[in-house]
């Protein structure tokens, strides 16, 4: 892509898919040829018509690694990988904060089913997944706990 207008066409097109952080469409039209500096012009020209939103993109992310099982941990860390400016990704991770309970608990469902951890090392293996998943220690232990005393009184 040499000419500007061309660096444009494609990062419109980019959008109309899915999107983007700014950092992410930069690197992302330099990987289809365009010059750094184009690619950075068309992107401050996207993001001051609203076209390009961090925003509307940390929403969309977290939106889709919340389905995906992922916690506030390994979501924010994701976020601020992409460019997203930290607090921006606390704020937007802050309007799933009365959700993760739920979220850890569905993962905890679908990973183990019913079945309780009966040793200390099933238990720690448990913990462990779910901090790969990027929930936090209180989260985990929390919810593994309540999982554990459910399962001993039945």
């Amino acid at each position: 892509m040499k000419e500007l207008g061309e660096v444009r066409s494609k990062a419109v097109t980019l959008l109309s898919r899915r999107e983007y952080c700014r950092q992410e469409m930069v690197e992302k039209l330099i990987s289809k040829g365009a010059r750094r500096e184009h690619a950075e012009s068309v992107v401050e020209q996207l993001s001051s018509r609203g076209l390009i939103s961090e925003e509307r993109f940390s929403k969309a992310l977290i939106q889709v690694r919340v389905r995906q099982g992922y916690g506030p941990v390994r979501i924010k860390y994701e976020l601020t990988q992409r460019g997203v400016a930290d607090d921006l990704a606390t704020t937007c991770l802050a309007e799933w904060n009365d959700s993760w309970t739920q979220q850890l608990t569905r993962v905890i469902e679908r990973k183990y089913g019913d079945r309780p951890a009966n040793s200390f090392n099933e238990w720690a293996k448990r913990a462990n997944f779910l901090k790969n998943r990027g929930f936090t220690t209180d989260q985990i232990h929390e919810n593994l706990e309540k999982y554990r005393k459910l399962s001993q009184t039945e």
